[in-house]
């Protein structure tokens, strides 16, 4: 290259995804990649700024690629979380499942109930939590009683008893309008990442096709991330309904 001039060199891959599958602990997206749409761009000639540091230079001189991955891991996380959140959302018998992956606020962590304490069936309605520690029993308590399922809890020292709610129609209503609030939740969450990736594409100043490339290409990763968040709610309201 001529003194001078700066080259970025974009390579937009083609991305299909046909679905979302659970992956080393998040959603991730099986992609397909076709090097025959891949597209470059060479940014106008200018002078490098002054006092740019190597890892700069380096951008500027080598090669500068737009991902897709990003997003993808993005709205991965969060139809993950709708799943964790889904399987503490039943109206069946009370059962050691239905709280051992309740999530509990530690210091503003998120810990699992099952690392907590040992949870045990004592009838068809109770079940009983033996707290590993002792000083973790408001916070275990509070999360169940805060966790819509209309659970109550009695604690007595590093003990809880917990008490699930008489299924009833009102009952199973009240969860397929939750189920349904979660849902949108997670929907608005993954149309956040859709915004946050296209600001992120000014960086490489695209060209006005490869602009829209990428844009095509996130906007699938949103649509099907969007479906995908729509049939698990429609599969948990079933659920909820008709067991």
């Amino acid at each position: 290259a001529k003194k001078g001039k700066r080259m970025f060199c974009l390579a937009a891959r083609h991305t299909s995804v046909s679905q979302i599958t659970h992956h080393r602990g998040s959603f991730l997206t099986n992609t397909s990649v076709s090097r025959s749409n891949q597209v470059r761009s060479y940014a106008k000639k200018g002078k490098q700024q002054e006092g740019k540091n190597k890892g700069d230079e380096e951008d500027v001189e080598g090669q500068t690629e737009f991902e897709i991955e990003p997003i993808k891991e993005s709205v991965g996380h969060h139809i993950e979380h709708l799943v964790e959140q889904y399987e503490t959302l039943q109206a069946v018998k009370a059962s050691p499942a239905l709280l051992e992956s309740m999530k509990v606020d530690l210091n503003g962590k998120n810990v699992s109930l099952s690392s907590l304490g040992s949870v045990q069936l004592k009838d068809p309605h109770l079940l009983h939590i033996t707290l590993y520690d002792e000083k973790n029993a408001k916070a275990v308590e509070k999360a169940i009683i805060t966790s819509e399922l209309g659970l109550t809890a009695v604690t007595s020292d590093d003990t809880i008893q917990v008490r699930t709610p008489k299924v009833t129609q009102q009952f199973r209503d009240q969860l397929a309008k939750t189920a349904g609030k979660l849902s949108e939740n997670a929907k608005n969450a993954v149309r956040n990442s859709r915004k946050t990736s296209l600001d992120g594409l000014k960086k490489f100043k695209l060209n006005k096709d490869e602009q829209k490339t990428a844009e095509k290409q996130i906007q699938q990763v949103i649509d099907d991330a969007v479906k995908k968040i729509g049939d698990l709610h429609d599969k948990k309201v079933k659920q909820i309904t008709t067991i």
